[in-house]
């Protein structure tokens, strides 16, 4: 069923019409016997469907389960799923879950709840607002490998409001500083610029801090 459904998607891209075959991506995502299927199911899934689809509601059950596997790499497939198929009857079934990957011992994971809170902030902001504290603490923390994650959250929070989060300047300087001190890791530089992505972003929050405020 895997190379079908791979077949499939090539098909899809070609612009072809593969609405036969959506129902056959989601029984994939159910009855994959391995990681590999799994997250072919998901990504076909992810490119064929959508929040508002008809078969959404079909995966809720196995993205709660994978949400709760003890495989790191199944929990990531389940939480990429979710930043494009996320909707309004699965979040009741799936937010706790999500929200206790926030503390997952792996960077990866931890990466990928704070995408799916960031989809879940652009459509129901009222949801994460508890989070807020936790969100600074991770953002405080600075772990290399969730601070493009977090920065992309805190752009949207300072775009809705500002002074809310001027004492984060401190916080956001004191990473600028250490990534320009290139205490993160090499791999993150790109053409001998020390992550410049997150550079960028810490320079776009600060640009929007300061608007207005003239110290």
């Amino acid at each position: 069923m895997k190379d079908y459904i791979t077949r499939l998607v090539y098909c899809d891209m070609l612009g072809h019409n593969v609405e036969f075959g959506h129902i056959h991506a989601v029984k994939l995502v159910q009855s994959a016997k391995g990681l590999w299927e799994k997250r072919v199911g998901y990504l076909s899934c992810s490119l064929f469907l959508h929040e508002t689809h008809e078969l959404s509601i079909m995966l809720i059950n196995t993205i709660q389960k994978d949400l709760r596997s003890s495989n790191h790499l199944e929990v990531c497939a389940a939480l990429t799923a979710l930043c494009q198929l996320l909707n309004t009857e699965m979040i009741p079934a799936v937010y706790g879950l999500v929200e206790e990957k926030l503390s997952h011992p792996k960077d990866i994971v931890r990466k990928k709840a704070i995408m799916v809170f960031h989809r879940l902030f652009r459509d129901k902001p009222e949801l994460i607002i508890h989070l807020d504290e936790k969100f600074r603490q991770i953002l405080s923390g600075g772990d290399p490998g969730v601070l493009g994650a977090i920065l992309c959250l805190f752009i949207d929070f300072v775009k809705e409001d500002p002074s809310k989060y001027k004492d984060l300047v401190p916080v956001l300087v004191n990473i600028l500083e250490q990534v320009l001190d290139r205490y993160l890791p090499r791999n993150y530089d790109y053409h001998g610029a020390p992550a410049p992505w997150i550079q960028v972003k810490i320079i776009q929050i600060l640009g929007m801090l300061a608007q207005d405020d003239e110290k």
